[in-house]
């Protein structure tokens, strides 16, 4: 059996790693992610996220990879990183991401939402101007418009009368709204203000 303190990893030995840092390192982590969840939970309009706390929130690599992630619903949680994979590859590549930036995607085919009312959302991190990881949550929101309302339409035969399909867009540039994109979706749900104030 192969020793696991002897495995080396992308050239980095692991015999050099103190446990005890790594093990704090980790830790600090899992706060950022819980404090993101916390956050989510605690400014939420809509009791989907706030009671029923149907939502995940995640750090992850520039790569897509999961670094750390709550204690929310798992399903979420593996969602992220095939998605946010996507929209680098398909969509929107790491050289386009800048300090400010989020992104909205809710499009079940991509890999990441389960349905459209699960909106996936992801914000880039920089440390000294350099992209250093991604954060993102998923959520489940009341409304997303639809033939019913919830966007729950049980008597579907087609995904566009499940409600607004979003592909990858900017909902944010360089920290600012794009208001296109704020009215475009806002003018095709019901409970805007719930749904608005859940984003």
């Amino acid at each position: 059996m192969e020793n696991r303190r002897s495995i080396k990893t992308q050239g980095h030995d692991l015999k050099k790693i103190d446990p005890v840092m790594m093990q704090v390192v980790k830790n600090g982590l899992d706060s950022i992610a819980e404090q993101m969840a916390i956050t989510l939970q605690y400014t939420a309009h809509s009791p989907v996220i706030r009671e029923v706390l149907d939502f995940a929130t995640a750090l992850m690599d520039t790569q897509g990879r999961l670094i750390s992630q709550t204690s929310g619903a798992p399903i979420f949680v593996n969602a992220m990183g095939p998605t946010l994979r996507f929209v680098l590859e398909h969509s929107i590549p790491l050289e386009q991401w800048e300090e400010g930036d989020v992104f909205l995607v809710n499009d079940p085919y991509l890999g990441g939402s389960q349905h459209l009312p699960d909106i996936v959302m992801f914000r880039p991190i920089f440390k000294l101007g350099k992209l250093a990881g991604v954060c993102g949550c998923v959520a489940h929101h009341v409304d997303v418009g639809g033939t019913s309302p919830g966007s729950y339409t049980m008597t579907a035969d087609s995904i566009f009368q499940e409600g607004l399909r979003i592909p990858p867009v900017k909902l944010y540039s360089k920290g600012c709204l794009v208001e296109d994109i704020k009215k475009l979706f806002l003018a095709n749900i019901r409970l805007p203000d719930f749904v608005w104030g859940d984003i």
